[in-house]
């Protein structure tokens, strides 16, 4: 037999490791067993949570290709240079918490007529987006970009549209 079970104090000890033993494995197992469930959980709350936001970013997407539909139907907006259609966008911006900025750019795709006040020309004509809504007389959205909220000054992810107002 084993040498070291000689002793009553080493069966004893021998003894008491075997009764144990099986309650360690139980622990081990069950404490894996709850990992796992837990990782589970966490990956269908994360698919939910993705689900979730993707249908929100459809209803947007669908809600600004409603709006920006409407809008091109004013007629302030056919002259993007008059004080009139910046006067009428800034407005327009107000009654929606959704929109960082509305703009109506010329034919040539200069930014005169715009919700927030620029400090420096923008030309938007080499914007996939916008040349996608005038050659396909459509809605068209741009990809997702990261922007600065100018009033809270803070990063925000915004997505660029466009739809054709002529």
């Amino acid at each position: 037999m084993l040498t070291f079970l000689h002793s009553l104090k080493s069966r004893l000890l021998f003894l008491i490791f075997m009764i144990i033993l099986p309650g360690f494995i139980a622990v081990f197992f069950q404490a894996t067993e709850e990992r796992s469930s837990a990782i589970e959980t966490a990956r269908l709350r994360a698919i939910d949570a993705v689900d979730y936001m993707a249908a929100e970013q459809i209803k947007i997407i669908d809600e600004t290709e409603k709006f920006l539909k409407r809008l091109s139907k004013y007629p302030q907006l056919l002259t993007p240079d008059s004080a009139q259609c910046s006067a009428f966008l800034s407005d327009i911006k107000e009654l929606s918490e959704t929109y960082v900025n509305l703009g109506a750019p010329n034919i040539k795709g200069q930014l005169l007529c715009n919700a927030n006040p620029l400090t420096t020309s923008v030309n938007v004509a080499d914007r996939p987006y916008i040349q996608k809504a005038i050659s396909k007389r459509s809605f068209a959205i741009g990809e997702f970009q990261l922007g600065v909220d100018l009033l809270n000054r803070r990063k925000i992810y915004l997505i660029s549209g466009g739809y054709r107002i002529l």
